[in-house]
């Protein structure tokens, strides 16, 4: 398994656990990928994507996400560690 397999494995637990009341309502994950960044896209529909946050494909650092295009300072995590409190509903905190 690879790291972003074990990555989306994670993500997908605490996006169950956030939208266990509401179940339908859960957002689709995808990644797109760049040059240096993997961009974590998140689906609410057909219509309506945002970034989740970024990813340092080189070293797994998480990053929040400025824009759809632009990654924020400060690394949030790693998607290595064992705890990733960064994970959060709507986007990495």
């Amino acid at each position: 398994m690879s790291d972003l397999d074990a990555f989306n494995k994670r993500l997908a637990t605490v996006l169950d656990a956030a939208y266990a009341d509401s179940p339908g309502q859960r957002p689709l994950i995808t990644y797109t990928t760049g040059p240096r960044y993997i961009r974590i896209v998140k689906s609410d529909g057909p219509a309506s994507r945002s970034v989740y946050g970024f990813i340092d494909w080189r070293t797994g650092d998480l990053f929040k996400a400025e824009s759809w295009t632009k990654v924020a300072k400060g690394r949030r995590g790693n998607w290595a560690d064992a705890e990733l409190p960064c994970l959060g509903r709507y986007s990495l905190r």
